[in-house]
């Protein structure tokens, strides 16, 4: 499914979340520039570690991953 994006930020995020750091990066490194619904992907990236954090779920790597998609 090369066309359905928003796939890969459910992906990406269940990566770092299962501690396969590297193969999120993967992703994000591809998918963090592309558009999608008129939205850069880095800010979906972005909003759907600020949700989970807000409801109190965290990761030793968000600040890591975060880091990398504001730079």
């Amino acid at each position: 499914y090369p066309n359905n994006k928003w796939i890969k930020t459910n992906l990406s995020l269940s990566y770092v979340l299962q501690d396969k750091f590297s193969e999120a990066m993967k992703i994000y490194q591809e998918y963090k520039d592309k558009i999608y619904k008129g939205r850069q992907l880095k800010t979906v990236f972005l909003n759907d570690i600020d949700k989970l954090i807000e409801k109190g779920i965290t990761h030793k790597d968000f600040e890591k991953v975060k880091q990398f998609l504001n730079n």
